[in-house]
Parts: C-alpha cells; sequence; structure tokens
C-alpha cells in the first residue's frame, strides 16, 4: 500500500533553496527575501501561486527561514494584499 505521507527528504528538496535561486533574493528586506523565496518554491511544487499566505506550510516557512538566515517572523511583515504580491 502506498502511502501520501510526504518524507522529510522529499519536503527538503521541494523545499531547498538552491545557488543559482539566491541571487533573486538580494537587495531585499528579510521579509521580502523570505517571501521570494517561498513563492518561488511553492509555484516550484505546486505549479501556481498561493491564494493566501496560510497555503505555504509552516514547516516550509520555518526550513527556507534557517536557509537564508532570517526569522521565521518575516514572512509575517509580508503584505498579503496589494499590487506587489498579486
Amino acid at each position: 500500500m502506498k502511502s501520501n505521507m510526504i518524507t522529510s527528504d522529499q519536503f527538503a528538496e521541494n523545499w531547498l533553496l538552491l545557488p543559482d535561486e539566491r541571487p533573486l533574493l538580494t537587495n531585499r528586506m528579510p521579509h521580502g527575501r523570505l517571501g521570494v523565496a517561498l513563492l518561488l518554491k511553492f509555484f516550484q511544487e505546486m505549479g501556481y501561486f498561493p491564494d493566501k499566505r496560510g497555503d505555504i506550510p509552516k514547516e516550509a516557512v520555518d526550513y527556507m527561514a534557517v536557509q537564508i538566515g532570517v526569522s521565521p517572523s518575516a514572512w509575517y511583515d509580508l503584505a498579503w494584499e496589494g499590487p506587489t504580491i498579486k
């Protein structure tokens, strides 16, 4: 019987920021770096951008924040309304 559970290795593979993706984060505030990285990886995995902040798993936020060296709380500083996020 095949499990639908995602393994930690699969999670890490899907949410690992690659070296050639890191330049997208330069010259941004912490919330912008985290936001760009999360939206990029979500899009790569799902094929569309999230409709709301909660569509991105907390585990992904935490994992990405560690990778780029910012606090996970920076995700909540990102304005979710307005033209920039759209």
